[in-house]
């Protein structure tokens, strides 16, 4: 295992930031329009703060990119015009974020979640690994931009899931 170092507040505030947007079947239509929104929006603020991005896409495989690089902002452009749909694997998008929070460049990173939520509760080694990480300081948060409620026990391991109501 990588050791991994506590964050402080000041380190916190401007670290980098892990985005990972559900590209799913459920998500289809508005919810997807707005997590795509979402990403090109938070691209824009972290390049301006000059914070370091990576992004997750997932469905039945998890998908990412790191878009620091000099070609984040055409890497990113080619991921808004794709369209993924299939069904969801939330365990597959958690072993991506976690595996990059594990890494030197990710490891004070936080973690923000698009996603319905419509996916089976992850196993308890990566529910371990999630609350591990939350204990460095890493903190999870969600938007649910759809009419579902999406599987609330994800509520009991996050930091924040946010509704967002049209």
């Amino acid at each position: 295992a990588k050791k991994v170092k506590q964050q402080s507040n000041s380190e916190h505030k401007n670290g980098p930031i892990i985005v990972s947007i559900d590209s799913s079947g459920s998500m289809g239509g508005f919810p997807f329009d707005f997590a795509r929104m979402m990403v090109l929006r938070i691209f824009e603020m972290v390049r301006k703060q000059k914070r370091l991005m990576f992004l997750v896409e997932f469905s039945d495989e998890a998908q990412y990119i790191d878009l620091t690089g000099e070609d984040g902002e055409e890497q990113l452009s080619r991921f808004l015009t794709e369209y993924f749909m299939g069904g969801t694997n939330g365990e597959g998008m958690f072993y991506a974020v976690l595996d990059q929070l594990e890494s030197e460049t990710y490891c004070n990173a936080d973690v923000l979640i698009i996603s319905d939520f419509e996916f089976d509760l992850c196993t308890p080694k990566t529910i371990d690994r999630i609350r591990a990480a939350r204990n460095l300081g890493t903190r999870f948060y969600g938007i649910n931009p759809s009419d579902t409620e999406g599987n609330t026990q994800y509520g009991n391991i996050m930091d924040t899931i946010w509704k967002f109501y049209k």
